[in-house]
């Protein structure tokens, strides 16, 4: 061999140690390789619609060119809300399918489980719909939250229930897990600290019950001015049927876990969901034209035949803040830099939320706003506090 061969050798062997020295798990030339884990299958496989809106806009990203020339692949892993299933699908998308981060997970129990190990991993994490405070809170370095937590929902329930005049007397009805204390937790001390009150009563019901009649006598008997419900959107639909079934006629205000829309849905009366108030996290109902934009990319880039919904539309968010990170980082991609730049991220307009999205380096749960939906004259609108009669 020449030495002039040898010496072009030797450059070219320099210049692929460099590369490789320098490539950073999941990222090519030309793509970026995203993870991502929700339930597609099994009782909570509802859940799954958030990975409607999210793929839909990785899917248009693509179509406009990628960011900064890399295109979003991702893959997708079944979690059916199983935490046992998702520490298997989390391994799979990280030593197998090598991704740069994930983005997923809708039942906190989920991530809770995986959280720990992925920080020790460094593997960046972006939470799709899962609500539970635990997913950010204690911090995690690696894991953001784009969605109002468990927190802002059960104090945007307290609030919203005493903006109403004269409201004296508040029950509650939750899940007796962590999802539900979650949110009753800081509900009864908001509740206390800022009112001075407590819950007239607290009952509780299990997840997949069918009959809560007790539950509704002790509430009747309480005689509320509000009753504030903490429940997945199967029990609350039973709630708010039984609730009218036996005489609870209060308004009654439900949380993130059952979007307003489906339950109307679910319960298919309109006599008793005519005094229900629904949390979500939309700067607009669904419907509404100022999402319609929205609604059309999903249409186009995700199903064409998609319902258009809390799940769907809230999906879009954290993908939004993914690719928003993504492009400050130039053609540098790397796990710390993405991180860095999450941390730097201050009132983010998703578009799509009611809230802007805001980072630091001390706090991950990204969005500290809500509202509530209801239907009034007809129309579904959402309120930021107690209607005004007219």
């Amino acid at each position: 061999m020449s030495k002039w061969k040898a010496l072009s050798a030797g450059i070219a062997l320099l210049g692929l140690t460099a590369t490789a020295g320098h490539a950073e798990t999941g990222v090519t030339d030309d793509t970026i390789k995203i993870g991502m884990f929700a339930p597609m299958t099994g009782n909570a496989s509802i859940f799954g619609r958030y990975v409607v809106g999210a793929q839909a806009y990785y899917k248009m990203i693509n179509d406009q060119g990628g960011v900064n020339g890399r295109k979003i692949e991702v893959v997708l892993e079944d979690s059916a809300c199983d935490p046992g299933k998702t520490v298997a699908a989390t391994k799979r998308l990280v030593s197998q399918e090598q991704v740069f981060a994930i983005h997923g997970g809708v039942c906190t129990a989920d991530i809770v489980a995986i959280k720990s190990d992925l920080e020790r991993q460094g593997v960046p994490f972006m939470n799709l719909g899962a609500a539970g405070s635990a997913v950010t809170d204690p911090l995690a370095s690696n894991m953001f939250s784009p969605l109002p937590n468990t927190t802002v929902v059960g104090d945007t329930l307290v609030n919203f229930a005493m903006s109403r005049p004269d409201t004296k007397r508040v029950a509650v009805i939750s899940h007796p897990d962590d999802w539900g204390a979650s949110q009753l937790n800081p509900a009864t001390k908001l509740l206390k600290e800022k009112y001075n009150l407590d819950f007239v009563t607290s009952v509780f019901m299990e997840r997949g019950a069918t009959d809560i009649t007790p539950q509704i006598l002790n509430l009747r008997q309480a005689d509320p001015d509000i009753v504030i419900s903490f429940l997945y959107p199967t029990e609350t639909a039973i709630f708010v049927r039984q609730a009218h079934q036996y005489g609870l006629d209060t308004p009654l205000l439900g949380c993130f876990g059952a979007p307003y829309e489906d339950t109307l849905k679910r319960v298919d009366n309109p006599d008793a969901t005519k005094k229900l108030y629904i949390f979500h996290a939309l700067k607009a109902p669904p419907a509404s034209p100022a999402l319609k934009e929205w609604a059309d990319m999903i249409h186009k880039y995700g199903e064409a035949d998609a319902v258009i919904d809390d799940y769907s539309l809230n999906g879009i968010s954290g993908s939004r803040v993914v690719v928003e990170a993504l492009k400050q980082l130039g053609d540098d991609v790397t796990r710390k830099g993405f991180i860095e730049a999450l941390n730097k991220l201050q009132n983010f307009d998703t578009e799509v939320l009611a809230g802007p999205v805001s980072f630091s380096a001390d706090d991950h749960a990204g969005v500290k706003t809500g509202a509530m939906m209801t239907t009034l004259d007809g129309e579904v609108v959402s309120l930021s506090s107690w209607p005004q009669a007219k």
